[in-house]
């Protein structure tokens, strides 16, 4: 009963304002009208009937005409103006389009009006946007075409494929993009229509894909990333299109992976090597330790970084090959793989490399025989503590002394009566 009362009372509050308004009297939107940043309270009063009138399209409808004759009347401030945009901007429908567009190219209403104008749900927005294009220029034209890449408007493909050829460079970039939001077939030949050296419209082709699959083109989607990924594209889009693939698609993102681990493209096989690391399909594992010589030093770099995140024992013995490379970053991530990876088999190694001129690589293979599990590293550790070089057996003391377990404790008591004085 309360909730009838309250709905009746606002529908008539609103119907009183609006004929009042209709009449010229003092209703908020007579006092929009003269609002010049004073009193916020006919801002706050509209506020609240839109408010009120919730979901009730009949009362939205009444306050979007009396907004409109805010617009349209030549006494109304630019504070009123501005004010009555913004409203429009959130209520706004196929009756306030047209007034919005005309606000576009008057100083300081022009954005107000586009995004209004982008967030209206009606197909007269879209057409207004369209029509907008033509008679504006720079920033204006380029924050008109954006909106019209939000509101993914299909009836604005060959329009935006037409600014694909204009001189400025901001224009066409924000042509492409919302080419790219939009979608469509029609939006895909129209990209690429660019050079393939255009990253832009590569990375557009693949928002393309992702508006196709969300709205059921699926296979649709993955043929245009999966071409995006083998074209001679910048790498950047080719990775993004791989990624993509690999969410909607796993075996086919995992196959094509696998193939761009030998790419020319660095971006692109580091990419691949991320999506490859982090698979702990055996069978794809056993397949980049087959290939392992031939990849990159990047690549491996990437690779040996995934498999430490997750203790790929498989991948062990390479690992341990991998601490002589040549190429520092594989050389200083193979040491972080080491633990992880070839367990109390990389104890030694590790050992020894304390003893590394490179201060780097000193550090982390002291972290990463500090952080191993005690049933990999404290046996192999008192095996070189009792009949290892010294220099070695003074590191594992350093080892023993960071770690903290009751074992090492144990150890370093053991060995603090050692007769080679540098051990002790």
């Amino acid at each position: 009963m309360r909730r009838f009362l309250l709905g009746s009372t606002t529908g008539l509050l609103c119907a009183l304002l609006l004929v009042a308004a209709a009449k010229g009297q003092e209703t908020p939107f007579v006092q929009l009208r003269a609002y010049d940043y004073q009193s916020r309270q006919p801002v706050q009063q509209i506020a609240k009937l839109i408010a009120e009138a919730g979901t009730n399209s009949a009362a939205l409808q009444k306050i979007e005409r009396a907004l409109v004759e805010v617009l349209k009347h030549p006494q109304t401030t630019l504070a009123g103006k501005q004010e009555a945009a913004r409203f429009l901007g959130i209520i706004g429908g196929q009756l306030s389009a047209p007034a919005l567009g005309g606000l576009i190219g008057q100083r300081d209403l022009t954005d107000i009006a586009v995004y209004g104008l982008e967030r209206n749900p009606s197909a007269e927005a879209s057409a207004v946007l369209r029509r907008a294009v033509a008679r504006t220029t720079g920033a204006v034209r380029v924050g008109i075409v954006n909106a019209i890449g939000v509101r993914r408007d299909r009836a604005a493909v060959g329009l935006l494929k037409g600014l694909l050829r204009s001189p400025e460079p901001a224009l066409v970039e924000a042509a492409v993009a919302a080419l790219g939001r939009i979608g469509t077939p029609e939006a895909v030949l129209a990209l690429k229509t660019l050079p393939a050296s255009n990253a832009a419209a590569g990375a557009a082709l693949v928002a393309a894909a992702r508006q196709m699959a969300r709205e059921g083109g699926k296979q649709q989607a993955l043929a245009l990333l999966a071409s995006v990924v083998e074209s001679n594209r910048p790498g950047v889009p080719r990775g993004a299109a791989l990624e993509t693939l690999r969410e909607l698609d796993g075996a086919r993102g995992m196959a094509l992976a696998l193939k761009s681990l030998e790419a020319r493209d660095g971006y692109l096989a580091s990419v691949a090597a991320r999506i490859v690391g982090a698979s702990r399909s055996p069978a794809s594992t056993s397949n980049v330790l087959a290939r392992w010589r031939r990849l990159s030093g990047e690549v491996q770099a990437v690779l040996l970084a995934a498999w430490a995140e997750r203790g790929e024992r498989a991948a062990g013995q390479v690992v341990l090959a991998a601490m002589n490379s040549k190429d520092p970053l594989v050389r200083l991530n193979a040491i972080r793989a080491a633990g992880p990876c070839a367990g109390s088999r990389a104890v030694p190694r590790l050992v020894e490399t304390i003893n590394s001129s490179e201060w780097l690589e000193r550090e982390t293979a002291l972290q990463v025989l500090t952080a191993m599990r005690t049933a990999d590293a404290e046996g192999p550790l008192e095996l070189i503590a009792d009949r290892g070089e010294t220099r070695n057996r003074v590191a594992v003391m350093r080892v023993l002394g960071l770690r903290g377990t009751a074992r090492s404790r144990a150890l370093l008591m053991r060995y603090a009566a050692d007769p080679n004085g540098q051990v002790a």
